[in-house]
This record gives structure tokens, C-alpha cells and sequence, in this order.
């Protein structure tokens, strides 16, 4: 998949908690601004054995973890990418060795991370209080 079927993940924020702790001290992550960013992910279609339905699905690639992640106390992030790269990115005759090279931790200076309610893990709701800060932000 890495090599043709690379997809971008539009995001608002993510939700990461320490490795100690996992989801039961979240941290929500998102640029300061609060502009919209992107994930660089995989997609695949799968057939489901029972029902013969073709399903959809996509997964977000990690990195090791950005300074901001270090910060939060946790071992991985996203792979974000830069707005720059995408094009590359998304590219299926981009050379799998230039695909390499976008595979790092992004610089995450924009970036801001606060700790939030544990509820954020379980919400399906588009719900804008469960982004409430449960303390101050901080960044790289």
C-alpha cells in the first residue's frame, strides 16, 4: 500500500495520552491557530467474508515522536505532512526511496498540546466542548 495506494488525512486536532497512562490522561494535539491539518495515511479495500460487501478502509502511518509528542510522554506520532509535500506524497510515480525520506517526525512548532476529559476517547459526537482544555497548553 505504501507504494500506490497513499491517501492524505484531513484533521482538526488528534487525541494521544502518555504510555504509562494511555486514554485515561488524554491530550489533545492541534496546530495553535487552529487551522486544519494532514495526516499521511494507507488505504485498502477489503471484502467482508460474511456479507461479500467491499469495505473501505485507510490507516494513518506513524513516526517516531515529534518533540511535542516526547513532551506529551508518548513513544510515536502521525506522520504529518506539509502542506509542500503532499503533491509527492499522493504522487504513485514518486520513487519509494523519496517516500522514505517523508517518513520522519514532522518539526511541530506550530503545534499545541492540552490535556482534556478522558470522555473525548468514547465521544462519537461532533461535540466542540469535548475540546475543552483541563489545563494550560504547551508546545515544543
Amino acid at each position: 500500500a505504501i507504494k500506490s495506494r497513499r491517501c492524505i488525512i484531513p484533521m482538526d486536532f488528534f487525541i494521544e495520552g502518555t504510555e504509562k497512562e494511555k486514554y485515561s490522561k488524554p491530550f489533545l494535539i492541534r496546530r495553535k491557530d487552529k487551522e486544519q491539518f494532514f495526516a499521511g495515511g494507507i488505504y485498502e479495500d477489503w471484502v467482508d467474508k460474511e456479507t461479500g460487501e467491499i469495505v473501505p478502509t485507510f490507516s494513518i502511518i506513524t513516526t517516531s515522536a515529534t518533540p511535542l509528542l516526547q513532551k506529551v510522554g508518548h513513544h510515536r506520532s502521525p506522520l504529518l505532512l506539509s502542506p509542500d509535500v503532499i503533491p509527492t506524497w499522493l504522487d504513485i510515480q514518486t520513487d519509494l526511496d523519496i517516500i522514505k525520506t517523508i517518513l520522519s517526525p514532522a518539526d511541530t512548532i506550530d503545534f499545541e498540546a492540552y490535556p482534556v476529559d478522558a470522555g473525548i476517547v468514547k465521544s462519537r459526537a461532533n461535540n466542540p466542548d469535548i475540546e475543552t482544555p483541563l489545563g494550560d497548553a504547551f508546545s515544543q
